[in-house]
């Protein structure tokens, strides 16, 4: 992570190893192939450029639009899709005892 300290004060940290094709999750909804960081200046984050690659239910998407966002957005997807694995499981675990019940 590399971090930013604003003249404000504010400190900013983001990813800056992601390599195009890395598969990320960033501002807008959904999984998104990595394209590449955009330099705006000294001091400041960048911007990350985007494609979704799927929906957030993981439903493929492959669109050829570029998205942007604040780099500061920007996490590699198998991090946010361990997690949401997890949780699944959780939700799996406590339909099944409701079902139980019925």
């Amino acid at each position: 992570m590399k971090t930013i300290k604003y003249t404000t004060g504010c400190i900013g940290k983001y990813d800056e190893t992601f390599k195009p094709g890395d598969l990320i999750i960033a501002y807008q909804k959904g999984y998104h192939e990595f394209v590449k960081y955009e330099d705006r200046g000294d001091n400041i984050i960048p911007l990350i450029h985007y494609k979704r690659k799927f929906n957030f239910n993981g439903k493929p998407s492959n669109s050829k639009v570029i998205l942007k966002c604040d780099a500061f957005y920007g996490r590699r997807a198998s991090i946010h899709l361990m997690k949401s694995i997890e949780s699944k499981k959780q939700e799996i675990v406590n339909l099944n005892n409701i079902l139980i019940q019925c």
